[in-house]
């Protein structure tokens, strides 16, 4: 396929029809399950100092164009264009890999899993939705971008890479996606695409964060980021750690804090006494660590710190969790460092691509598609190279902070699924081809 083809990848007429069977499929939908909440729901609605400045602001103007009915309506709308962007990006690549095109009901299918009866992330009132059609967005135009290099598509792409932030901090893995691009495209002698892409990701990334600091200093009353890193840092490092790594703590009053934590884990049967000479592997089964993730966050380790030091504002609080995080990990690696690489390990290859084997066949697509793509610099391997690497740093970046769920990873698993399911059939095709040749 013509690497410059048309944005319109099918007829007006037929995106039309589209475009009312999908309504109409929305409105049913709506119309049966209404709009679904979760724990999260009230912290968007209410706009916690812990939320980006995204979909706050996003609720704020539904609720002043539609009044009581807004919620309905913010789920319409997430539905509707979940739908909609998902099958246009299901026909993108279709036309690319130059398959027939009907497949794109089945890539439909797979990309619609989130807002299923099961899921139902479409009519959530989260930024799921949201967040999953603007990086289905990004990596269309980034396509577009290096086929066409127009300036213009790399503003746009800059444009959704800061909505994306703002919406969920986590799309950030988007940043670094680009970045390790550059460098790929560095390699390739693309110097000015390289510059580019790099460019756009960290204007991108500084832009999201004025525009949310700005929002915190309007809304809060601090311009800052969200406190919520340490919190999310510090929970598998402790339940990782044993006797050993809380003897070597050096700061007396991070141990102390620390050893409180332990005894109410302890009391609660959510941690048990562990000791470094009698097992080398992670101590606790990491799905155990999932399960017990945001009792043992909030229940535990912030019990503690507000029983020590009642008062702190969410940023001290959040200073005081960084302090622990990095007191616990540093003695972790220095006594214990297989434990604490193998915990890690297990989060990023059971919790984020689900077993030992999904995770040695998408390793493999990734660096089979970069090979491909230094060697032919083909936009059909630079589309691979990005959903796969995005993938990649995605399910890293949530490893290191929190138990790896399929809320966290689906924004880049589904689309790295379909991308596989088209390879696939390129290959059958291919060989088929050489065979009766």
């Amino acid at each position: 396929m013509d690497s410059k083809f048309s944005i319109n990848l099918l007829s007006g007429e037929q995106w039309k029809i589209e475009g009312v069977i999908i309504a109409l499929i929305s409105a049913a939908f709506i119309y049966h399950f209404g709009h679904a909440t979760f724990p999260d729901t009230a912290t968007y609605i209410v706009a916690d100092p812990f939320r980006t400045s995204g979909y706050p602001t996003i609720i704020s103007l539904f609720k002043l164009l539609f009044g009581g009915y807004y919620l309905t309506a913010i789920s319409y709308v997430q539905f509707f264009l979940y739908i909609f962007v998902s099958i246009r990006f299901a026909t993108l690549l279709c036309l690319i890999f130059d398959v027939n095109v009907r497949l794109r009901y089945v890539l439909l299918l797979i990309l619609c899993l989130p807002i299923s009866p099961a899921h139902q992330y479409g009519n959530a009132i989260l930024t799921e939705a949201f967040a999953f059609v603007v990086s289905l967005m990004i990596i269309y135009q980034a396509y577009k971008a290096y086929t066409l290099s127009r300036y213009s598509d790399y503003f746009v792409l800059f444009l959704y890479l800061a909505v994306a932030i703002t919406l969920r901090p986590q799309m950030a893995y988007f940043i670094i996606t680009f970045v390790v691009v550059g460098g790929l495209l560095l390699v390739t002698g693309h110097a000015k695409k390289a510059l580019m892409y790099i460019m756009v990701a960290v204007v991108s990334f500084l832009s999201a964060s004025t525009i949310d600091k700005t929002y915190h200093y309007f809304q809060h009353g601090f311009f800052g980021q969200i406190p919520f890193v340490g919190t999310q840092l510090i929970v598998l490092p402790f339940f990782t750690m044993s006797e050993q790594t809380i003897d070597h703590i050096e700061n007396r009053e991070d141990k102390h804090l620390i050893l409180k934590m332990v005894d109410l884990a302890e009391s609660r049967g959510l941690r048990q006494n562990t000791h470094v000479e009698s097992e080398v592997k992670p101590y606790r089964p990491i799905f155990d660590y999932a399960a017990k993730y945001n009792v043992l966050r909030m229940q535990v380790i912030h019990r503690v710190i507000e029983d020590a030091q009642p008062g702190l504002s969410p940023k001290e609080m959040d200073g005081v969790l960084i302090r622990l995080s990095t007191s616990i990990f540093k003695s972790g690696l220095q006594n214990e460092p297989i434990a604490y690489a193998k915990a890690y390990a297990n989060n990023l290859i059971y919790l984020g691509f689900g077993s030992p084997l999904y995770f040695i066949i998408y390793l493999t697509t990734f660096l089979t598609a970069s090979v491909l793509f230094l060697r032919q610099q083909n936009p059909v391997w630079f589309l691979s190279v990005v959903i796969s690497l995005a993938h990649f740093i995605n399910i890293a970046v949530v490893t290191v902070l929190q138990p790896v769920m399929f809320r966290y990873s689906f924004y880049t698993e589904l689309p790295m699924t379909v991308l596989m399911v088209i390879l696939v059939i390129v290959a059958i095709t291919y060989n088929r081809a050489s065979n009766q040749a």
